[in-house]
């Protein structure tokens, strides 16, 4: 499989596909480029992950452009837009609102604090109602946006997304994205932004290889050392963004990818435009298992301009095999299971003879749900109440939750009473009036 790697685009209001647009050109070739190595790869394209700052200052313009030209994208790759995996970045957050003077002083009370008297303080904070808001106010407009991809950020249960993809053999690639931005504003610095105590819930799992995405590489975060370490025992990839320059390192156990900026600052030296894409191959059996790592950075030159590879000593490609655990997939001779195969379509499966793999149905629902989702959100507020209510999907402890928590909760719980199909024709319905 092909995952497609970008950070740091900073979709900005008023410049972007404005009349002074000067990476329209950058954005073109960079698509173009995409295409063709896609086709050179000539693999399926699991999921296009955003290490964040998608945006330049969190607005919702931002985000709405954001999505037109991330269409764009998936087309280019072959992918859906319900592929797409994302973490907030610094830029995705509405600082005007973070400036706010009690959203400030929170801040400073969590900046004060380190180790264990750290992480208590932020449990504290996340669990409590009113503050745990007043931290992800600033990343509303975000939430609204990765809502339809089921990437939104609610305290204090889900400050970590999470997301499983099928690797060749079965076995499993789970995704966490992780925020490093709660606590972010115009006063960040180095060591001063945070990851919350459940990123140390990530475990691995037989079966389960994990890839960690986060905004800010661990020099930026407080504590930063310990978090490397646990993330280094538990996750085989960890992609990282913010700092506008690509680099890779490539250890026994795992490989750490900095991506480069997609939209560097105009005012940047020696910056250098990329994207990255990354391949994954399951080979062996059993005791044998080796994950095959291929990291294929691309890089913007000048004079002429085009995108290019960044070698590692020849190699157009930043290249690993980690030895995986042993794991076995189960096996059944039931007609359904082959059709369950066949039926996974962009992802290559081998499979011995008179032998099948069981795949996880709950993970083909959350794909139908996401392309529920994604068409409901193009309705109006008023459809997608109008559709809630008709099936009374929302309940009174919806009523002091954000709008983009609200309509999520209905949606997750249409899945649970197994009215999708319902809810479905319902929007095919309004979409038909717009």
């Amino acid at each position: 499989m092909i995952l497609v790697h970008l950070s740091d685009l900073h979709f900005r209001k008023n410049e972007t596909d404005g009349a002074f647009d000067y990476y329209a050109h950058l954005r073109n070739e960079l698509l173009k480029d995409l295409t063709e190595m896609c086709e050179v790869l000539n693999e399926p394209t699991a999921a296009i992950l955003i290490s964040g700052d998608l945006t330049f200052a969190g607005q919702i313009e931002e985000f709405e452009f954001a999505e037109i030209w991330l269409d764009k994208l998936c087309s280019s790759c072959k992918a859906e837009f319900k592929n797409i995996f994302i973490v907030p970045g610094n830029h995705d957050v509405d600082r005007k609102i973070a400036g706010e003077p009690v959203i400030q002083s929170v801040h400073k009370e969590i900046k004060s604090h380190y180790g264990h008297a750290l992480n208590k303080t932020l449990a504290a904070y996340l669990t409590d109602s009113a503050a745990s808001q007043l931290l992800y106010k600033s990343l509303g407009n975000y939430n609204n946006f990765s809502t339809k991809i089921f990437c939104d950020l609610l305290p204090p249960d889900r400050t970590v997304s999470k997301r499983d993809l099928f690797l060749n053999d079965g076995s499993t690639l789970r995704l966490y994205g992780l925020n490093s931005s709660f606590v972010s504003s115009a006063f960040d610095k180095k060591e001063d932004l945070f990851i919350d105590p459940s990123a140390f819930k990530i475990t691995k799992e037989f079966g389960v290889e994990n890839l960690v995405i986060c905004h800010h590489p661990y020099n930026w975060i407080r504590d930063g050392e310990r978090l490397q370490s646990h993330l280094n025992d538990v996750a085989i990839l960890q992609l990282f963004g913010h700092e506008h320059k690509s680099r890779i390192h490539v250890g026994r156990d795992n490989i750490i990818v900095f991506a480069g900026a997609g939209h560097p600052d105009l005012l940047e030296e020696f910056s250098e435009p990329g994207y990255n894409l990354i391949s994954l191959n399951v080979k062996g059996v059993g005791e044998e298992r080796v994950l095959e790592i291929s990291v294929y950075v691309r890089v913007w030159q000048q004079d002429p301009g085009k995108f290019r590879a960044r070698e590692d000593k020849g190699r157009d490609c930043f290249y690993q095999c980690i030895k995986l655990d042993k794991w076995e997939p189960e096996k059944s001779n039931s007609e359904h299971n082959k059709n369950t195969l066949e039926g996974m379509g962009s992802l290559k499966i081998n499979v011995e003879q008179k032998s099948e793999i069981t795949f996880d149905s709950g993970v083909k629902i959350m794909n139908s749900l996401r392309d529920i989702t994604l068409k409901y959100f193009k309705l109006t507020f008023n459809a997608r109440l109008a559709i809630a209510g008709k099936f009374n999907l929302l309940e009174e402890e919806d009523m002091d939750q954000p709008d983009f928590e609200k309509f999520r909760r209905v949606l997750l719980r249409a899945k649970d009473r197994n009215l999708l199909k319902e809810i479905d024709s319902e929007i095919e319905i309004e979409l038909q009036k717009k």
